[in-house]
């Protein structure tokens, strides 16, 4: 990603953390349509549905971002919540398992707090 292009997705978030977080998502859906194979936009809009419980669109994001990317392990650690968020369980420890089998210990110990914080 340019620089500028990092500039405007961190604008974009800061604004989607402010009073004003629809001219935020706004920015990031113009930034995508400029750009289809950004991979940090999509990450970030697959992460702003998550949070706004979209979790249908999250997962296009995510599959979107495995098209271009299919390393991307913060992709599939996504997907594993939507999945679980809208109890397709099998689907979500498919998800898992690849974030646990990639030995990659920040996303393992994301993927942790988030199951540790859905058990209570």
């Amino acid at each position: 990603n340019p620089p500028s292009t990092e500039n405007s997705i961190e604008k974009a978030l800061e604004l989607v953390n402010s009073n004003n977080p629809m001219e935020g998502v706004f920015m990031l859906r113009k930034m995508l349509e400029e750009d289809p194979k950004n991979k940090e936009v999509l990450f970030n809009l697959g992460v702003l549905s998550i949070q706004s419980k979209q979790f249908q669109n999250a997962i296009e994001r995510f599959n979107q971002l495995l098209i271009i990317d299919s390393l991307d392990k913060r992709a599939y650690l996504q997907l594993g919540i939507a999945n679980f968020e809208l109890e397709r369980e099998k689907k979500a420890n498919f998800f898992f398992n690849k974030i646990k089998d990639s030995k990659d210990a920040s996303l393992t110990e994301e993927l942790n707090k988030y199951l540790n914080k859905r058990e209570k």
